[in-house]
């Protein structure tokens, strides 16, 4: 497998550096920690989230919510619809693989771990 990227090792050194492109992910399989499959893009500083076991959307502005805590979505709908699409887009572009449903995934029990009696 080839990687797609670049060093962002400049932003790590840098406190003041900015990004001059996108970043993304994509993270296909269920979390052990009773997430589901989701995608990301960062732009600027913006985050918008893809969840898609329901195919719901999360945006979140960094520079003023950096845990995340508003989702700005449903206030700023043309910025969601514009990082969805290039999401969508960068997706396509590396041929990213696609989670398929897991009919037997249960959010409530996918953290916990069974005790040895």
């Amino acid at each position: 497998h080839s990687v797609d990227g670049r060093s962002i090792t400049s932003l790590l050194r840098n406190p003041n550096a900015t990004l001059d492109r996108n970043l993304y992910w994509h993270y296909p399989p269920y979390h052990a920690g009773g997430d589901g499959p989701d995608s990301a893009v960062r732009s600027g500083p913006f985050r918008l989230i893809e969840f898609h076991e329901d195919n719901s959307i999360r945006l979140y502005n960094l520079e003023s919510d950096l845990g995340e805590r508003n989702d700005l979505s449903s206030q700023l709908p043309e910025k969601a619809v514009e990082l969805r699409q290039d999401l969508h887009d960068w997706r396509h572009s590396v041929a990213a693989q696609m989670p398929t449903p897991n009919p037997h995934y249960d959010p409530d029990r996918s953290g916990l771990v069974r005790k040895k009696k």
